[in-house]
């Protein structure tokens, strides 16, 4: 953190710190913004990734395991490699229906595949299955 703050005001850009933030307001924070840049280098299951996605964001992430799992290329988020200038070339390549275009996507694939009925119709799944194995 300490790093990240020096190299903010050498490059004299404007950033905001939050630290932890309590999940009852997580969504109060990603519906203040337009865009979820992560540029992670290895995702396993990257729930703030599919956290933006639920709350409107557009998601634009590094092309890594994890991210390419979840996101389809230009439909409901966007990939890119991990270094500045692909990821400007990207944003400036977007205009507005396209970035509306693939927010719906991103909603819509959330519904699909992460809505509460969905995640516990396949845990109650893996249960069943966990417990007919052990008779």
């Amino acid at each position: 953190m300490k790093e990240l703050k020096v190299l903010a005001l050498k490059k004299r850009v404007s950033i905001k710190f939050k630290g932890t933030i309590r999940n009852n307001l997580i969504c109060k924070y990603y519906n203040n913004y337009k865009y979820f840049i992560n540029f992670s280098n290895y995702e396993g299951s990257p729930k703030a990734v599919l956290e933006a996605m639920a709350c409107g964001c557009l998601v634009i992430c590094s092309k890594v395991r994890g991210n390419k799992e979840l996101i389809l290329n230009n439909y409901n988020g966007i990939l890119v490699n991990k270094n500045i200038l692909s990821l400007n070339k990207k944003i400036k390549e977007l205009n507005k229906i396209k970035r509306e275009k693939i927010v719906r996507n991103s909603l819509k694939y959330i519904q699909d595949n992460f809505s509460l009925e969905k995640i516990t119709k396949s845990e109650l799944e893996i249960y069943d299955s966990l417990s007919r194995d052990k008779l």
